[in-house]
């Protein structure tokens, strides 16, 4: 039993890694498509349809859903909530990131997908209603962080922006990801690779439960932090979950094999 003990903290490192890192990036996919997105897109519908309309409804439907999940969009909304984040954990005034080239991005590509449907925009016009967008997200997000409302509302929710921003931005992820690899290390020195298998597998088992059960509460937990709800995205933890076990089934079988050798 005591050469397993390092599985337990390499498990719950790497668990921890993953499941933050899904939540991110669905927390990032229905606030940007659901919220951000669709504020960006109701600005520039007033640029893009000023002179023309798009007869076919199919192809008007598609365009609007392209413009809502732009990378470009995605970019600003995850660098709104890393400095949201950081405004909640630090009780600071929150302070707007510089996103002057995602704007110039999204221009880019709304004057690329409208040239293919005939409708040729004034950019500078519609740099002037991304512009307008980005004023009002950065209101938006000043009236939510700047009142202390969540200390009343959301109690939990300081301690909890403070654990994201150490542990679920890219740089502390990564760092704890290095953690969990150099105790899987350690724990396979003092056991069979094949025992290690079995491990990440379950680390990926239960990464896929805590999607299911996140996925499954997001409705109320968003709609108590943010007023409205919205539903967080499987995928990026099936994703993350089938990864982790199929690394688990590759070091299952190779320990397997060196033993039978």
């Amino acid at each position: 039993m005591k050469k397993k003990i390092l599985y337990i903290p390499a498990v719950l490192v790497l668990l921890w890694t993953a499941f933050t890192g899904a939540v991110r990036i669905a927390v990032r996919d229905a606030v940007s498509d659901d919220v951000v997105g669709r504020a960006y897109v109701l600005r520039m519908n007033d640029v893009i349809y000023m002179n023309k309309d798009i007869e076919d409804i199919d192809k008007a439907v598609e365009l609007q859903n392209s413009m809502q999940k732009d990378p470009a969009i995605r970019s600003i909304t995850m660098k709104y909530m890393d400095a949201a984040v950081q405004s909640i954990a630090y009780d600071m005034p929150f302070a707007a990131p510089d996103i002057a080239k995602q704007e110039d991005k999204l221009a880019s590509h709304v004057c690329a997908k409208t040239e293919k449907e005939g409708i040729t925009l004034d950019r500078d016009l519609l740099q002037e209603s991304i512009t307008d967008a980005t004023d009002s997200l950065t209101y938006a997000v000043q009236s939510m962080t700047s009142d202390g409302w969540y200390d009343y509302a959301v109690p939990w929710l300081r301690p909890a922006a403070s654990l994201w921003y150490y542990t679920v931005t890219p740089g502390f992820a990564l760092c704890l990801t290095v953690c969990g690899i150099f105790f899987l290390t350690c724990a396979t020195k003092m056991n069979d690779i094949s025992t290690t298998g079995k491990t990440v597998i379950l680390t990926g088992g239960l990464e896929l439960v805590l999607g299911f059960m996140t996925a499954g509460g997001s409705l109320a937990l968003t709609n108590k932090i943010l007023g409205r709800s919205l539903f967080l995205s499987l995928t990026p933890f099936l994703c993350m979950g089938v990864a982790i076990i199929l690394c688990g089934v590759f070091l299952y079988r190779m320990g397997k094999r060196k033993y039978l050798k």
